[in-house]
């Protein structure tokens, strides 16, 4: 149990790991800001267009997004919170590193928010 702790922090510290750690949190920024940018682009084309959220492509584009993604997203935010957790203990709650993580995290989070909060009016 103790060597796999050890081997873990090593693990943790490794540059490696610690530039993946900081990518999947900007992919996961990204998809969270392409989520948001779906659900404004539907709501827009269903105002002017006033057709049936079906018949738009840019809802039909959003309602994919939705189902095939965002459970993807989620499950990807939440998997990275928890690792960033980790690297707070590893490394502490110092770290440029950490910061700039959890900047990204938290900017992800508030674009699902507000991604959410647009399709109820879809």
């Amino acid at each position: 149990m103790r060597t796999s702790r050890i081997a873990l922090i090593l693990l943790l510290q490794s540059p490696f790991i610690q530039a993946e750690a900081f990518y999947e949190p900007k992919k996961i920024e990204s998809e969270a800001s392409n989520y948001r940018i779906l659900a404004i682009e539907c709501i827009t084309d269903k105002k002017l267009t006033k057709k049936e959220t079906f018949k738009i492509e840019s809802c039909i584009n959003f309602k994919n997004f939705v189902k095939s993604k965002y459970p993807i997203l989620k499950s990807s935010l939440e998997s990275a919170q928890e690792r960033a957790k980790i690297q707070a203990k590893s490394e502490g709650i110092e770290s440029r590193q950490l910061r700039e993580v959890l900047v990204l995290l938290m900017s992800a989070r508030s674009h699902m928010k507000i991604a959410g909060e647009l399709s109820a009016q879809i």
